[in-house]
């Protein structure tokens, strides 16, 4: 397409927004809290700009409240249907072209819940509906702006958000836009239907150029960026404070919250000069050759990130206890204030929990931060038999800390985390853990490769003095005392030495500094060192998770390139080694030819999933009509896939018929689950999903509750559900780290028992629809017999007894009568039911004549 047809297209969408602004006072509908995202897995991008706006003129009162979407083109490859008459929003693609312009596409992408299936890269954003105004949303973006007092709503965010953006100097139209990305980013929201974003005036200066709203929204994404850094810098310039307080008496806030990348798929923008603050960056209507919008999103962002604002006075905190005993100091005084810490597993060396408000002094808040890098590690190579996947069921935790050491507060740092992944890099010290945190983000920008020096240019001296700073007045210190320390406590030294493997990956050399289109490089830990490398496979990126998948089954290695499986002791002249934290399943859209390194040893591990099986029969409720199909054998990881299933649909059945007060009993599925090892039949459990039960089990004794038993022989069942339990737990960290039963399971909702029969049916009485079936027509109400048929369906449901097919149709077809319906128009309903369930029409049919209204009213004929 034309990029001039592109802009032109613009033109609607600003026809489109201006409408929507008189409408609802802002540029969409209430009741769309968080930025719209597109991508699977971790591969998300924030929409922003011209895309941004797409999304805002596309959503209606009735649109999902999911913000993530993925294109036709994702859907196919994940084995996604799109469900019919589903609504796209285009957005927009540009490419560089050959000459050094651009050519640019609409796409169309898909709101998820517009999509059936599953895929374990896009299950966990079905149905995320994301909080909003919650106290720590509100202190993030209070954060984020360098408010030096936490307000309680996102009115107050959304003002000094505007005068922020004046501040700037961004226009009043560019500053209303900041205010309202702000909002989105930190999921706040402002009454725009009493305070209007923009006025009639503003609004008709759109209508007469409608693309001074997609740049209004451009320079407020800039300043969005660059916002941290700018504050920085004003504060270096700012006279030097008063000698602060002791480090004991200091209180630090938060770290601003970090955000998701920026989306990738968006409209060039116009290169900045070298002498030019981001601020000012002239915007234009046609795109001007520019590096690579992701990447220059994305490095703004990081550095962005670099340096946060100080408060010119400290924020308030709730007065905390301090957990601190005689004896327990720390030479120079290591302080850290656990404000939040939802994870029961990580207990100090005793044994004792760790509570959120408290104060950890010296040795204490010492052996804090070495029991949570242990943790860290454990739970990034061992994602089932972690100590967090038995936390209630929840695979990861909330932590947010603030650490001080030394006279003052100059080394204060806080870090809010969420514990899912190597976050201190297989740190193997303190001083190592929170220098691999707190400066990762300011070396990748620092480490850019030539095509994005120019972007991160300005930030250069700031981001190198914010490293010298930490690494002067907070790191050096703490790793000579920590070092002094540990020459007195082998038994933590030893903790700390030790160690995992991060994921190995290869690329060509010059792929590795291209940091466009190689994510995995771009976050990469180090490289491994020379001659390092030995004993390991190598598998192309996108085929991991099936070769794993394949070798888990007893004759898997026949359908492997045997490429694949070769076993291999150097590396390539041409080629770099390198580590990373992430996942091979979760980099399927890396454009780079890179490799998967899998070591010998672990492939090996997976050899115990060859000799287990599964053969599922299940008969999904009373009116499952598949119920005699004939059953598959599953053998290897598949037989894990379906455990995962059986407790997802157990899970889900329990928790909907909880939320929504109706249960239906005799739906539920009835599953049996004969398991084998090898040929040796090793258990046959029965369960009925939707009772609750399974789910409770494995959250309770764990996923080998449904492992191999064998009968009078204790000592092979340990040894082989060992040997199954660590070859789970290698393929999850390998190839899915999305297995359901890893899923985050609400356990107050399991708490809670399901609705009785009485409640269930006063459910189902005050929502029952009204059908005028006098007035009925196939052509304007050709979805009523469904609704009619599914609606009393669900009634007889709801009635233990109702445990055959007939009896099901029976105690619908009475209700009907109960309900007023005459015999004929009942009879009507079961003809035209009988066109998609061939069963039921019959049996309503065949009941009709047998049954009596239950009132002394007459039925009418």
């Amino acid at each position: 397409m034309n990029p001039n047809q592109v802009m032109n297209d613009r033109d609607l969408i600003a026809r489109i927004l201006t409408q929507n602004l008189r409408q609802y006072g802002n540029l969409e509908p209430a009741g769309f809290y968080a930025r719209p995202m597109h991508g699977t897995g971790d591969e998300l991008r924030m929409m922003s700009r011209a895309n941004y706006l797409r999304v805002a003129a596309y959503l209606h009162e009735d649109s999902p409240q999911n913000p993530h979407y993925i294109s036709q083109e994702e859907a196919d490859a994940l084995h996604l249907a799109v469900k019919p008459k589903s609504r796209p929003v285009y957005l927009e693609y540009w490419t560089r072209t050959a000459d050094g312009g651009y050519s640019a596409d609409i796409v169309p992408y898909y709101n998820i819940e517009d999509t059936v299936g599953r895929h374990n890269r896009i299950d966990a954003f079905r149905h995320d509906i994301p909080e909003h105004d919650t106290p720590k949303q509100v202190q993030a973006a209070a954060s984020y702006l360098g408010m030096t007092e936490v307000p309680k709503t996102g009115e107050a965010i959304r003002d000094f958000a505007y005068q922020t953006g004046l501040a700037q100097e961004l226009t009043s139209v560019e500053a209303k836009a900041f205010s309202q990305l702000v909002l989105k980013d930190f999921h706040l929201t402002s009454n725009f239907s009493q305070n209007p974003l923009y006025s009639e005036e503003e609004i008709q200066s759109f209508e007469d150029n409608p693309r001074l709203l997609f740049q209004a929204i451009t320079r407020a994404s800039t300043l969005e960026h660059n916002l941290p850094v700018l504050l920085a810098e004003r504060e270096a310039s700012q006279a030097t404070p008063p000698e602060p307080e002791p480090a004991q008496e200091a209180v630090s806030t938060p770290e601003p919250a970090s955000k998701p990348a920026q989306e990738a798929v968006e409209e060039p923008k116009p290169k900045p000069s070298k002498t030019q603050e981001p601020k000012q960056e002239p915007v234009s209507d046609k795109p001007e050759p520019a590096p690579e919008p992701q990447r220059q999103e994305e490095g703004a962002k990081a550095s962005s990130s670099a340096s946060e604002p100080k408060p010119s006075t400290p924020a308030s905190k709730p007065k905390q206890a301090v957990a601190g005993q005689e004896g327990s100091v720390f030479p120079s005084g290591l302080i850290v204030d656990l404000k939040e810490c939802n994870l029961d597993v990580l207990r100090d060396l005793k044994g004792n929990p760790y509570t959120n408000n408290s104060r950890l002094v010296g040795a204490q808040a010492y052996e804090f931060l070495v029991r949570l890098n242990e943790l860290d590690k454990a739970h990034f190579s061992h994602p089932i038999t972690s100590p967090l996947s038995t936390d209630d069921g929840v695979e990861y935790g909330d932590i947010s800390f603030t650490i001080a050491h030394g006279k003052n507060n100059k080394s204060d740092v806080s870090i809010d985390l969420t514990l899912d992944s190597l976050y201190f890099q297989n740190a193997s010290s303190v001083a190592e853990m929170i220098g691999n945190y707190m400066l990762a983000k300011y070396r990748h920008s620092l480490d850019s490769p030539s095509e994005l020096a120019e972007t991160f240019s300005p930030y250069q001296d700031a981001l190198k003095e914010e490293i010298e700073k930490i690494e002067k007045n907070f790191l050096a210190p703490l790793k000579k005392e920590e070092d002094a320390y540990l020459a007195n406590h082998p038994e933590l030294k030893a903790i700390n030495e030790k160690s995992v493997t991060p994921y190995i990956y290869i690329c060509r050399k010059e792929d590795y500094e291209d940091y466009n289109h190689n994510e995995l490089a771009k976050d990469s830990i180090k490289k491994v060192p020379e001659g390092e490398l030995k004993n390991y496979c190598v598998i192309p990126l996108k085929e991991v998770t099936d070769v794993l998948e394949k070798y888990t089954e007893p004759d898997g290695t026949k359908n492997i390139d045997e490429r694949c499986l070769k076993i291999r002791n150097s590396l390539p002249k041409n080629m770099v080694a390198f580590y990373s934290a992430k996942s091979p399943s979760n980099q399927m859209c890396s454009q780079t030819e890179v490799l998967f390194a899998m070591p010998k040893k672990e492939l090996e591990k997976l050899r115990p999933l060859r000799r287990f099986s599964i053969i599922p029969s299940r008969q999904n409720g009373v009116l499952d009509i598949d119920s005699n199909n004939q059953p598959e054998r599953l053998w290897g990881i598949k037989a894990i896939y379906e455990l995962g299933d059986c407790m997802v649909t157990d899970y889900e059945r329990y928790t909907n018929a909880v939320r929504d007060r109706i249960a239906y009993p005799v739906e539920n599925p009835d599953v049996t689950l004969l398991m084998r090892w090898d040929f040796e039949k090793t258990g046959e459990p029965t369960e009925i999903l939707g009772t609750g039960k399974m789910t409770n089990t494995i959250l309770q004794d764990g996923i080998e509750s449904y492992l191999p038993k064998f009968r009078n022989n204790p000592e092979k069942t340990e040894k082989v559900r060992k040997e199954l339990l660590e070859a789970i737990d290698t393929f999850t960290h390998y190839g899915n780290p999305y297995i359901s039963f890893q899923k985050d399971f609400q356990s107050s909702l399991l708490q809670q028992p399901l609705p009785s029969e009485e409640e269930s049916l006063r459910t189902w009485e005050e929502n029952k629809p009204t059908f005028n079936l006098k007035t009925y027509n196939d052509e304007t109400d050709e979805n009523n017999a469904e609704l009619f048929y599914d609606v009393y369906r669900k009634y007889a449901l709801i009635f233990s007894e109702n445990d055959t097919v007939a009896q099901v149709w029976k105690s619908a077809t009475q209700k009907m009568l109960d309900d007023g319906h005459t015999r004929q128009e009942i009879k009507t309903m079961a003809t035209r039911i009988k066109q998609f369930d061939r069963t039921a029409g019959k049996g309503i049919a065949g009941f009709l004549p047998t049954l009596q209204k239950h009132t002394n009213q007459i039925t009418k004929d």
